[in-house]
Parts: C-alpha cells; sequence; structure tokens
C-alpha cells in the first residue's frame, strides 16, 4: 500500500525515478511508517471483525462449539484493542536483532574479494555465530539447517542491501512520531508530507538533504531505539 500511494503522488519527469524506484535505505520507509496508523484504536477496530462474520458456516460452526451463548459482537472489543496497542512492541526488539543479525550476515558474503574467500566460506557458521552472537539465542539444535537458503532478499535483488529494512524502519519512525503522531490525520501535515517527500520519488540525489528539509533538522536514526525503550518501559 505504502508503494502504490508513493507511486500514486509522485512527480518526476523520467518514470526511472517514479514513485518509489530510488535507494533500498529509503524505498521501504513510506511503507513502514504507515504501519503505525494500523495501531490506532480507531484503525483496528475498523479493520477488525469477528472471524464468524465472514461466512455463514463460519457462525453455524462457532454456535455448535458454544451451545447456548449469544452470538460474539462482529466488532473487536475495546479491552482488546487496548492490550493489542499496549504490547505492540512486544518481542519487537527480538525481529530487529533479527534484522540486524541478517544485514550483517548479507553485507559479510557479498563482500568477499578472492576465490579462496569464497571457496573457504562456510554458510552454516557464520549463519548461526551471527545470530547467537546478536540475539543471544542457542541456536546448537538446529544449526545443521538451510534458513539462508530460503531468504529470498539474498539473491533477489536486494543483495547487499538488507540493512535497508532497518535503516528505513528508524527513519519512518522519525518521520512519524515527530511530524504525525500528535495528530495522524492533520491535512496540512498530510499535504506537507506529500509536497516534500511523496511526489520527488526517487528523483532527489541527496535523500538526506532531502529528510532535513522536511524536517526542518536532521534525521535522527535513533528514533527506533528511543520509541523500543520508551514503549517498554511503558509496560
Amino acid at each position: 500500500m505504502g508503494h502504490g500511494i508513493h507511486d500514486l503522488l509522485a512527480r518526476t519527469k523520467y518514470i526511472r525515478f517514479h514513485g518509489y524506484r530510488l535507494p533500498p535505505d529509503f524505498g521501504e520507509t513510506p511503507s513502514i511508517m504507515l504501519e503505525n496508523w494500523c495501531w490506532m484504536k480507531d484503525v483496528l477496530k475498523g479493520l477488525s471483525c469477528h472471524y464468524t462474520t465472514l461466512h455463514q458456516d463460519y457462525l453455524a460452526d462457532w454456535r455448535k462449539q458454544h451451545p447456548g451463548e449469544l452470538d460474539p459482537p462482529k466488532e473487536i472489543p475495546n479491552d482488546l484493542v487496548e492490550n493489542l496497542i499496549k504490547y505492540r512492541y512486544f518481542n519487537r526488539g527480538l525481529y530487529h536483532l533479527y534484522q540486524l543479525s541478517t544485514s550483517i550476515f548479507d553485507l559479510q558474503i557479498h563482500s568477499l574479494s578472492t576465490d579462496k574467500e569464497i571457496a573457504d566460506l562456510d554458510l552454516q557458521k557464520l549463519w548461526y555465530d551471527l545470530r547467537e552472537e546478536i540475539e543471544g539465542m542457542d541456536f546448537s539444535e538446529c544449526r545443521n539447517g538451510f534458513a539462508f537458503g530460503t531468504f529470498a532478499h539474498l539473491t533477489a535483488g536486494y543483495d547487499v542491501c538488507y540493512y535497508a529494512y532497518l535503516c528505513c524502519t528508524a527513519v519512518a519512525q522519525d518521520l512519524f512520531l515527530s511530524v504525525f503522531a500528535r495528530d495522524p490525520y492533520n491535512k496540512d501535515t498530510w499535504d506537507k508530507y506529500r509536497r516534500g517527500v511523496l511526489e520527488h520519488g526517487g528523483s532527489q540525489q541527496d535523500l538526506l538533504r532531502m529528510l532535513e528539509d522536511f524536517l526542518g533538522r536532521p534525521p535522527n536514526m535513533n528514533a527506533l531505539v528511543e520509541d523500543l525503550m520508551r514503549s517498554g518501559s511503558q509496560t
């Protein structure tokens, strides 16, 4: 959806730079930033419904399993919404550590410069060594696995750029927290974002300068960590 909006609103002279066609370390930012709206109470309630409302067969099965009970409400209960929002970042830190370890793995395997380095590379050992070191988990029981062999980003065009997801997440949180969080539906703010960021697509050579012009200051690459720490202390 984020890529679609970016493509729809961009205004560039050449299609090569239109919409989301820009460097990977910024390309995912608009999409990732939009995820914040999915954790707002009104949006969660609008997106959600009880599965029994999707088809009459689901409701019939539910009634068989819950004889004599009232049909479940279509709308998600407020207490469930509040708990979803409260624990939004539960285990998210572990996910970002996974992104970090796989990013370093990607950088290392695409940074080999000689045939000998390539021949001597033990992919399994490197993969699990990095994950144990960074994620702090014990992978001894699965070290014979080939999980990295199903990691499509390593060979499908994101080669040596998987770090971009973590980089984009940091930028996205800075944009959201400093510009949108106080008033997520402010039309003037969205218009400024549309014209200051989305319309340029990939036509700007200096993306950091574009962000600095929009924010009125250099991007805060610690915004993601600060948000995770703040949310963790609240829960």
